[in-house]
């Protein structure tokens, strides 16, 4: 075989190599990208709520408990805790 055909040879499948990784890249980052999307839009509708909630009820938490340590009288006792879950229900009920 003449070297010329052998470079010839090396070449196209180098060549062939070449576009088929470039294929692969190209569709991995399209996938990706669209994952990513995906997630942002997730996080956005469901978990970015989630958070402000979860903030939302720590800082009322975290009042409640200044509240309750702070008087000196027992007024604020009632919030820390119930006997029973009947008790909350009755509570609700009279509340609305």
């Amino acid at each position: 075989m003449d070297v010329k055909i052998l470079v010839a040879i090396i070449g196209g499948f180098a060549s062939i190599l070449v576009a088929m990784s470039t294929q692969y890249v190209i569709t991995w980052r399209e996938r990706n990208t669209s994952r990513r999307e995906e997630n942002k839009k997730i996080q956005l509708e469901y978990l970015n709520p989630l958070r402000l909630f979860l903030v939302e009820s720590h800082f009322r938490l975290a009042e409640i408990k200044r509240r309750v340590s702070d008087s000196d009288n027992n007024k604020c006792d009632i919030l820390l805790f119930e006997e029973n879950a009947s008790e909350i229900k009755k509570q609700r009920r009279i509340l609305v």
